[in-house]
């Protein structure tokens, strides 16, 4: 008997050699999302905090709501989102008209609430913010520390900073 080599078709190594690919980045990926999640998020957070801390990061911006929806309670925090327009700011980039969507971490959002803020907040109605906002990785964060609808202050830096900071350290994923 004749020994034969038998001879695999080049589809076939390529499908194999493709297959082992998408396997290894299937496990790579889960690698990575365990050690993100247990090593990478506490080193995301305290730069989060950082930059959220430095005062030199805020500005203000000003605007005409055109309008208007507050999202359910997620990971400690409430999204805002606003559609401006007549935006003015100290800041260069921000546009004439924009939208927004603010983090309002739950006890910011509970003293917004009880001051009116969210009845003073309507349509038409001139509001001030003092924001600070950027996006690490897929996460994205604007937040306001000091807010005003129509002239009136609804909400003071302090507890708002604090809020934040607990926010970060505790809720933020």
């Amino acid at each position: 008997m004749e020994n034969t080599k038998r001879k695999v078709p080049v589809w076939a190594i390529i499908l194999y050699a493709v297959t082992g690919l998408l396997l290894l980045a299937g496990v790579a990926l889960i690698i990575f999302s365990a050690i993100d999640s247990a090593t990478l998020l506490p080193y995301k957070r305290q730069n989060i905090s950082e930059y959220f801390s430095d005062g030199t990061h805020y500005y203000t911006v000003a605007g005409t709501v055109e309008e208007r929806s507050v999202g359910t309670l997620a990971d400690g925090a409430y999204p805002l989102t606003l559609i401006l327009d007549g935006v003015v700011s100290d800041e260069e980039s921000i546009n004439e008209r924009g939208r927004v969507t603010f983090t309002v971490p739950a006890e910011t959002y509970s003293a917004l609430a009880e001051r009116g803020f969210f009845d003073a907040l309507k349509v038409g109605a001139a509001v001030e913010f003092y924001m600070a906002w950027n996006v690490w990785g897929k996460t994205e964060i604007a937040v306001f520390t000091e807010v005003s609808v129509e002239g009136t202050s609804f909400l003071d830096a302090a507890p708002a900073l604090a809020a934040l900071e607990d926010w970060i350290r505790n809720d933020l994923n």
